[in-house]
């Protein structure tokens, strides 16, 4: 309790307050404090382009003046003005971020040898301190550190790909159609691809066009088939956009073809990736 002085508490306000006003309006309560406190000290106003001496320490008078009625004495802080000491108070350390060169070996529950250890050895011996490169090549600029190999869902996902990859190009490249008539096939006889984007184009009478890109996962012609079923039933004609049209020129009497063309293809979802190419892809049509 004797060892208080206010420095500190009087250096915090100061340096939180703009003017001395400011600082009296803020001291007020510090002040109360300290008095109910038994502490004699008085919080006193430092600008901000004062330091304290002896490297921001404060010095006490060595001459306390003595309370002639009480006989208590009272210490007074003193302050002195140092040149260009609003740079020290504003300096800050920068940091800087040290270059690291990582070493990653594969980890293996196989092998029992600490490779990082031996690695960080094989540092500090090849590169001593009496080394000229031991300055970029030292305990301090070389880290070790373990890289996982792929687990074993990993590894079934990437060969299950690959199969189904080469299962869907041995199918396109066999059967492309089973229409009996392949003169009335819907796609030109390739009406068993899977995973396409196409385009249903409506054509009236009079030369006006309307396009749909629609896609499927499945086969087309189980798409197609289901094309022809909203284009006869009534009750189905709001379950796809080519069945609204359809039914709306069916409403007016009016003539129109319709066509369909395979303008991509795409994967289906994948649960390893969690990404559907197939939706993504029609998206892009669609803008496009």
């Amino acid at each position: 309790m004797d060892k208080f002085d206010g420095a500190e508490t009087s250096i915090r306000l100061s340096n939180n307050s703009s003017n001395a006003v400011i600082f009296q309006q803020a001291a007020e309560k510090y002040q109360e404090a300290l008095t109910y406190s038994g502490y004699k000290q008085q919080l006193r106003y430092t600008p901000a382009h004062k330091t304290l001496t002896h490297a921001g320490t404060a010095r006490k008078n060595t001459n306390p003046k003595a309370n002639s009625e009480s006989g208590e004495t009272t210490n007074t802080v003193n302050y002195q003005e140092t040149p260009n000491s609003s740079k020290v108070n504003l300096r800050r350390n920068s940091d800087r971020t040290r270059r690291i060169t990582w070493f990653k070996s594969p980890y293996s529950m196989n092998v029992a040898t600490n490779i990082g250890k031996k690695f960080l050895t094989l540092i500090n011996t090849c590169f001593p301190k009496t080394n000229i490169l031991h300055k970029v090549i030292n305990g301090d600029t070389i880290k070790s550190s373990y890289s996982c190999m792929p687990n074993v869902k990993s590894i079934i996902t990437a060969h299950n790909k690959s199969v189904l990859a080469q299962k869907d190009l041995r199918v396109e490249s066999t059967t492309q159609s089973n229409c009996r008539d392949r003169t009335a096939c819907p796609l030109e006889n390739t009406c068993l691809r899977e995973s396409v984007i196409y385009q249903a184009t409506v054509t009236q009478k009079n030369n006006q066009v309307g396009r749909y890109i629609c896609m499927t996962e499945n086969i087309f012609k189980t798409r197609f088939n289901q094309h022809n079923s909203t284009f006869r039933f009534p009750h189905k004609r709001n379950f796809t956009s080519p069945s609204e049209k359809t039914w709306t020129l069916k409403d007016t009497n009016t003539e129109f073809i319709i066509t369909s063309d395979i303008i991509a293809k795409s994967r289906p979802h994948s649960p390893a990736t969690k990404k559907c190419s197939l939706f993504l892809e029609e998206q892009y049509q669609i803008l496009t």
